[in-house]
């Protein structure tokens, strides 16, 4: 007779043990997204994005960014990170072609900068950047990687502030005389979109 009442009295309890222990986890996982917000920031050019320098010259002053969340607040702490967005080409001409590598300036004599924290303002302000040796256009772009803040989580994303670079001679011609140099082909953007949609599902994947 007891053991008739026996099983349903443990189906019950186990029906409870379970329910308790989901509302245990949603509470847990409720706690760390307080704790732990999730946060892509937005990224404006101080001083202007577009920059207009002697060949062989060094920008004066720097380039310059500040990081900001979605009600404009600063955030300092942010690790933000300058490149050369060199052009990317998988055709030889005439069918593709890219400028001469002189054309493109560096960062402290490579084509990446040291990353910068953001300041209590929000500002991140670029190491050395000096110009290459001819005339012409090309960009620089600025990035916030894949880091934790405090308990700010920002995570991988593609958004980039790109400054457009005009390289002048000392009398102030630009670009010879024709078409404008070309930063990044048609081919060599496909290439690269696809590049980084590759890296972002691989790492979607692996979550």
């Amino acid at each position: 007779m007891n053991f008739l009442y026996l099983a349903p009295a443990r189906g019950t309890l186990q029906r409870g043990g379970g329910f308790a222990r989901c509302l245990l986890l949603c509470l847990l996982l409720s706690c760390a997204a307080a704790h732990a917000q999730t946060l892509v920031p937005n990224m404006e050019a101080v001083n202007g994005s577009t920059r207009i320098m002697l060949a062989g010259g060094v920008a004066e002053p720097p380039f310059a960014v500040r990081v900001t969340n979605a009600q404009g607040q600063p955030i300092p702490g942010v690790l933000v990170e300058f490149y050369v967005n060199h052009c990317l080409d998988l055709l030889p001409p005439p069918g593709g072609g890219c400028p001469r590598a002189a054309l493109y300036g560096r960062f402290n004599a490579s084509n990446g900068s040291p990353g910068v924290v953001s300041d209590a303002t929000g500002l991140a302000t670029s190491t050395t950047f000096a110009a290459g040796s001819i005339p012409g256009q090309y960009e620089v772009y600025a990035r916030v990687p894949e880091q934790q803040v405090g308990s700010l989580q920002i995570p991988y994303n593609i958004n980039f502030l790109l400054f457009q670079v005009h390289q002048q001679t000392v009398g102030g011609a630009g670009a010879p005389a024709g078409t404008i140099i070309p930063t990044t082909s048609a081919w060599g953007l496909g290439a690269m979109l696809a590049l980084l949609l590759g890296v972002a599902m691989v790492r979607l994947k692996g979550r």
